[in-house]
């Protein structure tokens, strides 16, 4: 009899990691084609750090984390309005 292949488990943190790592992937990817980008998640959002410094540097992107537990809020979308209306030259570089 064969042994069972054991896949991960959506859940297990070898899927998160490989998920977060997507994410990420996909976030430099859209600046790196020169498009803005507007990010929230409640976990992989960076909020600080050289992450964070390299994907705002040029004010193209907005990236939000909101709680896991109230979702976006209001002033998240006030943000996300208000970065949808700037032009790049006027965004606020880190």
């Amino acid at each position: 009899m064969r042994a069972a292949q054991s896949r991960p488990r959506l859940g297990s943190s070898v899927v998160l990691a490989a998920a977060a790592d997507a994410k990420l992937t996909q976030a430099r990817d859209v600046l790196a084609e020169g498009s803005r980008l507007i990010w929230t998640d409640d976990t992989e959002v960076p909020e600080s750090g050289p992450v964070y410094e390299e994907l705002t540097a040029d004010g193209r992107a907005l990236l939000i984390r909101p709680s896991g537990r109230r979702g976006l809020r209001r002033e998240h979308m006030e943000q996300i309005s208000a970065f949808c209306r700037m032009t790049v030259e006027e965004a606020p570089s880190s």
